[in-house]
């Protein structure tokens, strides 16, 4: 197995748990969670614009970190260099998308309705299959 499969394989696995935590704070966020309660809607606000930034910072490292590794990787896949600058955008962003389900998680624990808190995990598991690890080839 070379280099960059063993890399794609454990970024593979990586983003497979990270989708699956999603999953985990909706239903951790539910069981433990308080019972619904007034929360100011400035406070929510904070929430969504905190994940809207964490999400435009995921693309921005993805794009700036991964576009200039994928050319090098397309020419000469054992570039070290270049494999680990891809794989650090690849990470990145993928922590960042997932901070977008914990701005949920965080508001669900202050007690908003999880009506309101739904399209911060659906944001977060749609971003992470969009944007799964594959082949800088492809």
């Amino acid at each position: 197995m070379s280099a960059l499969a063993a890399q794609i394989r454990a970024l593979q696995i990586t983003h497979t748990i990270f989708l699956v935590s999603v999953g985990v704070y909706a239903c951790l966020g539910e069981f433990l969670g308080p019972k619904v309660r007034e929360v100011p809607p400035v406070l929510q606000m904070g929430f969504a614009v905190c994940a809207a930034l964490s999400v435009a910072a995921a693309l921005i490292a993805r794009r700036s970190m991964t576009m200039s590794a994928l050319e090098v990787l397309r020419a000469d896949p054992d570039n070290s260099q270049a494999l680990q600058r891809w794989r650090g955008g690849q990470l990145a962003s993928m922590v960042l998308f997932v901070s977008v389900a914990l701005c949920g998680f965080a508001l669900r624990f202050l007690g908003v309705a999880l009506v309101r808190v739904i399209p911060f995990y659906l944001a977060s598991a749609l971003l992470l299959i969009w944007f799964r690890p594959s082949e800088p080839a492809s």
